[in-house]
């Protein structure tokens, strides 16, 4: 640590970041987004990011992290995507510098930004729903803003016939279409959130259904993927 990290440590006020005090700034423990997190509570950072060399040189195709509440999933999974995203070139060179991954030069001219990623990130309202019909509407809301945030020049036209499947491959094949060099990746993060909800709600049957046409099997056959990472508790 430099002595500008050791004087920026040395003021930092542990309540705020842990969540006492009246500081309405994000908690240490509620940021998510890897380089927010860097930037803003680097002297505490514990380095992991070799993880992203884990997984990427990993032989399977579908890889599944299950870790309790607070264990830094959705901090990891950021942290995969700011680093393989092809979209996310800006920075990324600074954000792990002095990082143990940053000595991998190897690596680093073969996945750095190299990537076409699909960030899927469940999300968090569909714990609060309690019917199958609004649980299956909530998916499809989801579903419909990430086409709008991938195929946003080509947009899908007929959206409101398709699953979520359909919309996956829809979107697969855009991101392949603009990145021929390299396979899609695909990120799921809180991917446990439509079964909780269902659990809650007394839906599961009807949910795990719906839920099983979400991510088919058949996405391990299909060419355009070169990994599936989910995170989650389940």
């Amino acid at each position: 640590m430099c002595l500008a990290e050791q004087k920026e440590f040395a003021s930092l006020k542990l309540e705020s970041l842990f969540g006492g005090g009246t500081s309405e700034e994000p908690k240490i423990h509620e940021t998510v987004n890897f380089e927010d997190f860097i930037r803003r509570f680097r002297p505490f950072y514990v380095d992991k990011t070799m993880w992203v060399k884990e997984v990427m040189l990993n032989p399977n195709k579908l890889i599944a992290v299950s870790r309790p509440l607070r264990m830094g999933k959705s901090l990891n999974i950021s942290m995969l995507r700011k680093y393989i995203d092809v979209a996310e070139t800006s920075s990324t060179v600074e954000v792990f510098e002095d990082l143990m991954l940053s000595n991998d030069l190897e690596f680093q001219r073969e996945h750095m930004n190299k990537h076409p990623v699909l960030s899927i990130k469940m999300p968090k309202s569909l714990l609060r729903v309690k019917s199958f019909s609004k649980w299956k509407d909530n998916i499809m809301e989801y579903f419909g803003e990430l086409s709008d945030r991938y195929c946003s020049d080509d947009p899908i036209s007929d959206l409101d016939s398709l699953y979520p499947a359909q919309i996956l491959d829809r979107i697969i094949t855009k991101l392949f279409s603009d990145q021929k060099e390299k396979k899609v990746v695909i990120l799921v993060d809180n991917f446990e959130y439509p079964l909780i909800a269902a659990l809650k709600g007394g839906i599961i049957k009807e949910a795990y259904s719906f839920y099983a046409q979400i991510f088919p099997a058949s996405l391990l056959e299909n060419d355009k993927i070169e990994k599936i990472v989910t995170v989650g508790m389940l």
